[in-house]
């Protein structure tokens, strides 16, 4: 018997979960987070602690003491300590 993997390993590359942080420390524009799994260069969505806000677009712009260092595209109103912080994985 021959079996097809094709389809399987088309779905084998695909993330079916969400790398997720949580904001720690906010130093000028620089924002620290604990997570989440991310590389230089990746861009993630910080949530700020109102819910009615929209998320701000940060990049990966380094790593320091277990932490990863982010850069926001926007207005950092509404980030704090406890701000959830999503890797979109781009």
């Amino acid at each position: 018997m021959i079996v097809n993997f094709t389809k399987y390993s088309k779905i084998a590359d695909d993330i079916f979960f969400k790398s997720m942080g949580r904001v720690e420390n906010v130093v000028g524009l620089t924002i620290e987070s604990v997570g989440p799994e991310a590389k230089l260069g990746d861009l993630c969505k910080v949530f700020p602690v109102d819910k009615e806000l929209p998320p701000i677009m940060s990049e990966v712009v380094g790593f320091k003491s277990g932490r990863t260092l982010l850069m926001p595209y926007e207005n950092t109103e509404g980030i704090g300590v406890g701000s959830t912080v999503e890797n979109t994985g781009v």
